[in-house]
């Protein structure tokens, strides 16, 4: 971590847990598959890092712009989610301008089905991931419901039996019927990469 300020020197006030900067630095000891969402083709990398924020606590209720409710859709497969979107603080307070809200809490269960996709439904943390994009005008997001302690074991079985272990969807939001269209993808455990119109290679 980095603290903006001198931890030797006295201060009137308390420091608080977003004071600092916190990364966190991976090196992988053998190469790890690297999703790349613009074309879909797996890399590999031997490092990786992020940084770590404290969320801002949720503005007035009635403020409800920043809550996301989609459904994305592709040759018959659907996912529905629904999360709220917030700031990070830094040093007590939330940026004076910032650009990209990040996720803050998933407001509800995510479902998926549809199409040749087997129908599963999760609220797990560890399931399912959202990285907005620029302004947020689009959202990518990453789903493995196998992590998910409570899947029941007839869905475990029917996306293992259809080599899902990852779902990719791709949602733009902010530009209407003109923006580019939902993508879903299916990964499986052989990081193969598929449509959900036929779960068949590409």
């Amino acid at each position: 971590m980095d603290f903006p300020y001198n931890v030797n020197t006295s201060r009137a006030t308390q420091p608080k847990p977003s004071d600092p900067s916190y990364t966190l630095n991976c090196t992988y000891a053998t190469p790890q598959p690297k999703l790349d969402t613009f074309d879909m083709t797996f890399g590999s990398i031997r490092a990786e890092s992020t940084d770590l924020v404290e969320v801002a606590p949720p503005e007035d209720p009635l403020q409800t712009w920043l809550n996301r409710n989609f459904t994305v859709t592709d040759h018959g497969a659907q996912i529905r989610v629904s999360f709220r979107e917030g700031l990070p603080l830094f040093q007590g307070l939330p940026p004076f301008i910032f650009k990209t809200y990040i996720l803050a809490e998933w407001s509800s269960p995510s479902t998926a089905g549809g199409g040749t996709l087997p129908t599963f439904s999760t609220d797990s943390f560890f399931a399912r991931t959202v990285l907005p994009g620029h302004h947020n005008f689009f959202h990518n997001f990453l789903f493995e419901p196998a992590v998910d302690p409570a899947l029941s074991e007839s869905t475990r079985s029917a996306l293992k039996a259809a080599n899902i272990r990852y779902l990719f969807a791709f949602h733009a939001s902010a530009f209407g019927d003109d923006g580019p269209p939902d993508i879903i993808r299916t990964i499986g455990a052989d990081n193969s990469i598929r449509t959900t119109q036929a779960l068949s290679p590409q």
